[in-house]
């Protein structure tokens, strides 16, 4: 229990064991922890998503059960993910398709201005 931060070395006997709420005991979840935190988290429903999508890890593992109960040692070791897109700033996918689409669209108007006509241009086929 001490290991887990619930109570303190004085409280270690039964009557405090059993007097243990159960806020105590949520506000040990990692999904908690990532809400409280400074972290990218502005709700608990966020939190639980960037934990399953596999953004945070706790020490060196990858964690994906928001359910996780953390430690007060691991409590400090709480990070992003090394290929997140937090950590890294790459774009999301659905940025890069719609990039991927605007390039793809000025790409085709620059096509159409090379279709348009120009008395200069003599082509070997006309």
């Amino acid at each position: 229990m001490h290991r887990y931060g619930l109570l303190s070395t004085e409280e270690l006997k039964l009557d405090y064991v059993l007097g243990l709420t159960l806020n105590k005991l949520l506000d040990r979840r990692l999904q908690t922890r990532i809400s409280q935190d400074a972290f990218h988290a502005k709700s608990i429903h966020q939190a639980r998503v960037i934990i399953k999508q596999r953004h945070i890890r706790v020490g060196k593992d990858l964690v994906n059960a928001p359910s996780f109960n953390v430690r007060t040692e691991s409590e400090k070791k709480i990070n992003l993910a090394p290929l997140s897109p937090f950590e890294t700033n790459k774009a999301s996918r659905t940025s890069r398709k719609k990039n991927k689409g605007k390039k793809g669209a000025e790409q085709a108007e620059n096509w159409f201005d090379c279709l348009s006509y120009n008395p200069n241009f003599k082509n070997k086929y006309y």
